[in-house]
């Protein structure tokens, strides 16, 4: 059965943000809003979530948390955006931020991962600066009213101006929706050792945990594949098959794709060009 992660919040926008770069594990979500503990350490908030996320579902899950500080006002509001989001809003940020020079802040996340036996954590940060004004329009991937005044560091633009074009244009763009490629790059390779493999596959070699997960005992009728498994079987005479995979791309170049037509039309030329191949 393919495993999946459950990440459970009622945030919509982050739901969004965890779609796009959780391509390659099946993530599935609860809209659920988790409690948090009053405290300004997001790795306690966090931790806290992911339990009681692992108490709802019973499965593998994620829960995050953030903290968002700006330099000029000595890191607040930390971890309390929420408390300052309801009370004076972005707006009464701007205004705390009259006339000040210094409108450096960031994002720092802490992903928790529940395994249903360890938790994990993966962590971000996110620098910038505050913009004078409101700036930008509504989207559904939205996570927070602070993409309206948050300019990611080099950029002149607040993440609610930035349109799917210009995150195209812009490589450093990629998380600008919510930043969880680098996060999400620690649980892809959590996820990955959690799938349970033969003792012969060697985990450090990707060609072979490749052929372990896609190829081995899948049955497979197409002939020209059987065909290249009889070439490569022939050609591991006396030595490891990991060896014939790690020089599999060569087999294939040399053999015409295994097409077999081709193989039995080759000339005495291409034959000695075939054995005289040497990678």
């Amino acid at each position: 059965m393919e495993k999946e992660i459950i990440f459970v919040t009622h945030n919509q926008g982050k739901v969004k943000s965890a779609e796009k770069y959780f391509k390659n594990i099946k993530l599935s979500t609860i809209n659920f809003e988790l409690d948090e503990p009053r405290s300004d350490d997001i790795k306690e908030i966090a931790t806290a979530k992911v339990k009681q996320a692992y108490e709802i579902v019973k499965r593998p899950c994620i829960a995050l948390d953030t903290d968002f500080r700006i330099d000029e006002l000595n890191g607040l509001p930390r971890a309390f955006v929420n408390f300052s989001l309801e009370t004076i809003g972005i707006k009464g940020i701007l205004k705390l931020m009259e006339n000040k020079n210094n409108r450096s802040c960031a994002f720092n996340e802490c992903l928790a991962y529940h395994d249903g036996k360890d938790i994990h954590y993966f962590f971000g940060k996110h620098p910038g600066n505050l913009s004078k004004q409101i700036q930008g329009k509504d989207r559904k991937e939205k996570w927070s009213d602070l993409w309206y005044i948050f300019k990611p560091e080099g950029f002149e633009k607040t993440l609610a101006e930035m349109d799917e074009k210009r995150k195209r244009e812009q490589k450093r763009c990629r998380w600008f929706l919510f930043c969880y490629g680098k996060i999400c790059n620690g649980i892809k390779k959590r996820y990955s050792i959690m799938i349970k493999r033969c003792k012969w596959c060697n985990l450090n070699n990707p060609k072979y945990i490749e052929y372990h997960d896609k190829e081995w005992c899948k049955p497979n009728f197409n002939e020209q594949y059987l065909y290249e498994m009889l070439i490569l079987e022939s050609f591991q005479a006396g030595l490891s098959w990991e060896c014939v995979l790690n020089k599999r791309d060569d087999f294939i170049k040399a053999f015409d794709n295994f097409n077999i037509d081709k193989i039995c039309n080759y000339k005495e030329d291409k034959i000695q060009n075939c054995c005289k191949m040497r990678r």
